[in-house]
């Protein structure tokens, strides 16, 4: 009798514990939801949701009667429902919401263009009924725009949006009445207006980071471009354009790395590259320019390539579409220029193998070393091989003066096509089969024009059998074929399409194709031209006295020979390949 009213005492003591934690959840819950209706209120939030914050009470059972007939009792084991970490049910919705929208973002940006556009006009206004001075148009103009400023900074903590509006319109303003009393007023001198227009920069740059917004920086960065162009500076004098432009990009690229805005560099590349191409096509001047293009493409290369490279090296990950497409354009661009510079300057053609050579060097050695920080994400370290890959492919045949473009593409599909296939990558072995398409036209346009370059007038045109740089290209081209054709029928190796039968035959039908096709007109070229050479060698024309059609003096067994000489070829080829 006495253990069971001991038992009993225990089970009510607990069944009070658990009443009290009841009571105290219901209050904290309660204190809850009076605090957030509390906030909503004051946000003045106008979404409209439902949530049930309060968790269902559990009803109470009550105490079973204990009898005297029960032998043991086992003492209950009771869980505590702990509530703070029951989630409702469904998650509160939140619907777009049209009006505070056009409230909140739309509006604040048509009102600061107004505001704008209403400070020029009444500058307009002001200036073609001479109601005020110069000097005196300028002040209100400068004023306007720091008190719209003013305004961004007193509104800066409760409205972040609309100050950070309010801050690019007083920028605008500025910018342009600097631009105005330079350039109509005459107010300004050079390094005056040019010094202005500089501090308004980094005090952009600087609001971007503050408030964080691309907004900002954007316009920092329109402005600071249109800085010496709007002040009437002469393309001629790029020394110090190009200077005040790579000083402007460090910081700009600086920032967008840090913030990750990659609308930022996306500009500022654009922009940088925009200038500098067309400087370099109207006003650039082989002798004298020579030097100092060659070190402001380096900075621009240099200094673009690193950034392309900062989130890689200090975020790892695979690159996005966009920084692959900026490294190959920034790769493709300072080729080029380079090329085109050295092509006409008296030292420089004779670098041209040297040029491709040290790109293909770089390349290698950011490839390398984004390896060795990062060996996991090979993707990165296989793209910038195939550019050094690619580079180094170009640098003999260009200094050698052979046809690099077939060799290139040849042996860049062969390339991807090999990574693609190893490292089961469908990627990189699918755009080796645009390469593969690349390199047959490329192939196939030496084979019908650089070999019908012999006149007999000109012996040096000659072109010796088997011992030419066409010769070497289709070498070239039918080793990559070969290649691929080798991994295409490898077992280990599998095609991407081995699942569709019909398009994996498809597929080793075209590459065993194009393979036996260059192979064949490998040799059929050189045959034909050799034959074609030593007849053109044999034909002359002479004129007799008092006859107006000259005499044609030619051998034409020699093109008979030509066609006995392909048949042969031909059947051999055909005798050899059945065996096969």
């Amino acid at each position: 009798m006495a253990d069971n009213q001991h038992t009993l005492q225990q089970l009510l003591e607990k069944l009070d514990a658990l009443l009290q934690k009841q009571d105290s959840f219901a209050k904290e819950i309660e204190a809850l939801r009076k605090e957030i209706e509390t906030l909503k209120r004051n946000l003045g939030n106008k979404e409209t949701y439902q949530a049930n914050l309060s968790p269902p009470i559990i009803p109470l059972s009550p105490v079973p009667k204990i009898h005297r007939s029960v032998p043991a009792i086992v003492d209950p084991v009771v869980e505590e429902t702990n509530f703070a970490q029951q989630k409702p049910d469904a998650k509160p919705l939140v619907d777009f919401n049209l009006e505070s929208f056009i409230g909140e973002n739309l509006s604040n940006k048509i009102g600061i263009i107004i505001i704008v556009l209403g400070v020029g006009i009444g500058l307009k206004y002001a200036i073609d009924h001479h109601l005020i001075s110069p000097l005196f148009r300028i002040i209100l103009s400068y004023l306007a725009g720091l008190t719209l400023m003013g305004f961004a900074i007193r509104f800066k903590n409760k409205y972040v949006e609309y100050s950070a509006v309010l801050l690019s319109g007083a920028m605008c303003i500025l910018y342009f009445t600097t631009y105005a009393a330079y350039s109509f007023f005459h107010l300004f001198s050079f390094t005056v207006a040019f010094s202005t227009m500089c501090i308004f920069t980094v005090f952009t740059v600087l609001a971007s980071m503050y408030y964080n917004r691309t907004i900002i920086a954007l316009l920092g960065l329109v402005g600071a471009y249109a800085v010496p162009f709007l002040l009437g500076f002469h393309p001629k004098q790029y020394t110090f354009l190009f200077s005040y432009i790579a000083v402007i990009n460090l910081g700009i690229l600086a920032l967008a790395v840090s913030r990750d805005w990659w609308v930022l560099k996306l500009v500022t590349f654009a922009w940088t590259w925009v200038i500098f191409i067309y400087w370099f096509a109207v006003y650039y001047f082989r002798q004298d320019d020579f030097g100092l293009l060659w070190f402001f493409l380096l900075v621009f290369f240099c200094t673009f390539y690193a950034t392309i490279l900062a989130n890689t090296l200090v975020k790892p990950g695979k690159f996005a579409a966009l920084n692959l497409f900026l490294l190959l354009f920034n790769s493709i661009a300072f080729f080029w220029m380079g090329y085109a510079a050295c092509l006409f300057h008296p030292l420089g053609q004779h670098l041209l193998g040297l040029l491709a050579l040290v790109n293909a060097l770089i390349h290698f050695i950011v490839g390398y070393n984004l390896y060795q920080q990062n060996p996991e994400e090979k993707g990165n370290y296989y793209f910038i091989m195939v550019l050094a890959l690619g580079f180094f492919t170009l640098a003999i045949p260009i200094q050698f003066d052979a046809p690099w473009v077939s060799i290139f593409w040849a042996l860049t599909a062969g390339f991807l096509f090999g990574i693609g296939r190893i490292k089961a990558w469908s990627f990189w072995e699918k755009t080796a089969y645009v390469l593969m398409g690349l390199a047959c036209i490329s192939i196939a346009q030496d084979w019908l024009y650089l070999y019908n370059t012999y006149s007999s007038k000109f012996p040096e045109t000659r072109i010796p059998l088997f011992f030419n740089s066409i010769f070497l290209s289709s070498l070239v081209f039918c080793g990559s074929f070969g290649f691929i054709n080798f991994l295409h029928h490898h077992k280990l190796y599998r095609s991407p399409w081995q699942h569709d039968q019909d398009k994996n035959e498809l597929l080793s039908f075209l590459l065993a194709t194009l393979l036996i096709l260059g192979i064949y007109f490998s040799f059929f070229c050189e045959i034909s031209t050799y034959w074609i050479q030593a007849y053109k060698y044999t034909y002359s024309q002479h004129r007799a006295p008092g006859q107006t059609l000259p005499i044609i003096y030619s051998r034409l067994d020699l093109e008979r020979f030509r066609g006995v000489w392909l048949i042969n070829y031909t059947l051999i080829f055909c005798i050899f390949f059945g065996l096969v």
